[in-house]
């Protein structure tokens, strides 16, 4: 082999991972710059205020766009997580200042305050996304780096907001309230159970004693004997519904329902609130 092609062979051999580096540890310098960073929103986004990020689409050059509350420019918030993926840059950012949210159940009006998270989903070109430089450069369009909180809060960017305080009397309102949503889900719970308990008890009675009802009867309820059933909220509005065949299809069918009905007055039996303060 010629000196000259062992030296085009040696430049090359140290010229080409010189190069990739630069596209594969985009990912791990933006994660290294902005995780864990104190920013400051430069653009209005939207939170649904929930223990989940709310999805903020963010075309390229425009402004995001999400369910929920929209927030203007000047939110402090902490960088969560940083995710490269084939077609965006997501980045997971939590507000600092709670924010109280309202509703009301009955005749109550009930308060929260609840952490604001956002995912800001950046639609960025190829070239955009593997360049460190010019991710970087995308992100910070809508957040601003700074330090720490404090040195946030004495920019001249920060909105200032402060959380709103819950009302005078609100342990007290609370309580009242949690006794009176406990009543009415015990309510619930205790008219359904006996319900299904009337329903077992004509399942029973309309048993037959031939043997083909009585072996399908046994199949169809060896097959509903280990169902499992969702949350409270979801059992009060299950019904049962038919699933299978067998010879004597009234035996099986009715096997079926009594297993469901003991599963179901199972999983009720968890579903009582506790009543009074000590409820959350």
């Amino acid at each position: 082999m010629s000196s000259t092609r062992i030296l085009v062979l040696s430049v090359l051999t140290l010229a080409l991972p010189a190069a990739a580096p630069a596209f594969a540890d985009a990912e791990s310098d933006l994660r290294a710059r902005w995780t864990g960073a104190t920013v400051i929103t430069k653009v209005p986004v939207f939170s649904e205020c929930t223990d989940h990020f709310t999805d903020n689409a963010v075309p390229s050059g425009g402004l995001p766009r999400g369910a929920g509350l929209r927030f203007g420019a000047g939110e402090i918030a902490t960088v969560d997580k940083i995710d490269v993926t084939w077609t965006r840059i997501d980045v997971s950012i939590g507000f600092l200042e709670p924010y109280r949210v309202t509703w009301t159940d009955g005749p109550y009006t009930l308060y929260d305050q609840r952490r604001c998270r956002v995912q800001l989903k950046l639609e960025l070109p190829r070239d955009v996304r593997k360049d460190p430089a010019k991710a970087g450069a995308a992100i910070g369009a809508l957040l601003g780096a700074f330090s720490n909180p404090a040195e946030a809060r004495r920019a001249p960017s920060f909105n200032a907001r402060r959380v709103e305080a819950y009302p005078a009397n609100w342990e007290k309102t609370r309580a009242e309230y949690e006794t009176w949503h406990a009543t009415r889900v015990n309510a619930k719970v205790q008219e359904r159970m006996a319900t299904l308990l009337r329903e077992a008890q004509d399942t029973i009675d309309r048993a037959r004693d031939d043997e083909a009802y009585q072996r399908c009867f046994g199949k169809g309820a060896h097959s509903r004997s280990y169902q499992s059933f969702g949350s409270c909220e979801s059992v009060l509005d299950t019904y049962f519904v038919s699933s299978g065949s067998c010879e004597n299809q009234r035996g099986f069918d009715d096997g079926q329902r009594l297993a469901w009905t003991v599963g179901m007055v199972r999983a009720l039996s968890a579903c009582f609130v506790p009543a009074g303060p000590q409820a959350q």
